[in-house]
């Protein structure tokens, strides 16, 4: 059984996908098997796979389907996964060679369900647009910075994800941010260092920035249902939950809603306020939110936690909103 399983799908990733495969060939650590899952691409990206497959030192395991989207390729993944721990990575991003042996140090000197890494924000040549490190202020800390959603970055326990039924949504976006609410704050052991070895490429013609946000397309259910289950889990550390919900709902309706028509717009912030006056009804006194609290975020992301939590309680909000993604949009 290896370590670690890597779990990468992909799909028209023809010109990204060998950097990424390379830099897990680079690894320093080499006791992990890589399941890629080829999502039905019309590029050339298979046959980057298979030759990668013959022509390289990885254990890469090999799953074609038909166009499904990631969340059913990740699980899918994961359900042939073998190693004790899993790491994802999207195709067109890539690695530092010395990026799973830190998270695994981690992992295994604090007996960690969950570790999380930093990561360089990278354009299609490569240069470094920024950078974003979890844990500021401590080589080592426990939940880091708050209202990081993506499930790359990290390395998971399998038996941690298998045992609580941690998946992924499938057909939708933002599928990651379920799945990461649900794990950082179920797991008995989170950790997070100040490293960073994870390269998110910014596509300008990626799926992601050429799509509009659509209420149908973001996965309500499963994320109402990870604050079920965590309440009803009565679980500890609920104000820093309910921050990084605050979090979630505030970057994402004000910095990347600017495609979205205005009745999805309406419907989003109809959802966000359903939730926190359901599972947080005084969500407004949160001791986190703050200009001048939480300083491992950003000022700018700081300023929409407070804006969104000062004007959330207000008739007008949704317009609000809705002008704020029209600025943003531009």
């Amino acid at each position: 059984m290896k370590k670690i399983s890597v779990i990468m799908p992909a799909y028209n990733v023809q010109p990204y996908i060998g950097r990424c495969l390379k830099s897990l060939e680079a690894q320093c650590f080499k006791d992990f098997e890589v399941i890629v899952v080829n999502d039905g691409s019309t590029d050339g990206t298979e046959e980057i796979i298979l030759n990668y497959m013959s022509d390289s030192s990885l254990d890469i395991k090999y799953i074609y389907q038909k166009n499904a989207g990631q969340g059913y390729a990740r699980n899918e993944a994961m359900a042939m996964a073998q190693g004790e721990y899993i790491a994802f990575i999207d195709s067109d991003d890539y690695v530092d060679s010395d990026y799973l042996q830190e998270l695994l140090l981690c992992a295994e000197r604090n007996a960690s369900d969950m570790v999380s890494c930093g990561y360089r924000l990278i354009d299609e040549a490569g240069r470094v647009l920024s950078e974003c490190d979890v844990s500021p202020f401590a080589r080592e800390s426990g939940y880091g910075r708050p209202g990081i959603f993506v499930v790359w970055g990290r390395l998971f326990r399998r038996s941690f994800l298998t045992e609580n039924q941690i998946i992924f949504a499938e057909g939708k976006i933002y599928e990651d941010v379920p799945f990461v609410i649900y794990a950082k704050f179920k797991a008995n052991q989170v950790r997070s260092i100040s490293y960073i070895g994870y390269n998110y490429c910014r596509q300008k013609n990626s799926t992601m920035a050429k799509s509009r946000v659509e209420s149908s397309r973001f996965p309500m259910k499963e994320f109402d249902s990870a604050l079920s289950r965590l309440l009803e889990e009565e679980i500890k550390n609920v104000r820093e939950l309910e921050f990084d919900v605050l979090s979630f709902f505030a970057g994402f309706l004000f910095l990347y809603c600017g495609k979205a028509k205005k009745k999805e717009v309406y419907y989003l912030c109809e959802f966000a306020l359903r939730e926190l006056k359901h599972y947080f009804p005084k969500y407004y006194k949160n001791p986190y939110v703050g200009i001048f609290k939480s300083k491992e975020l950003p000022f700018i992301n700081r300023l929409c936690i407070k804006i969104f939590v000062v004007t959330s309680r207000l008739p007008f909000f949704q317009s609000l909103v809705y002008l704020v993604t029209r600025v943003t949009q531009g």
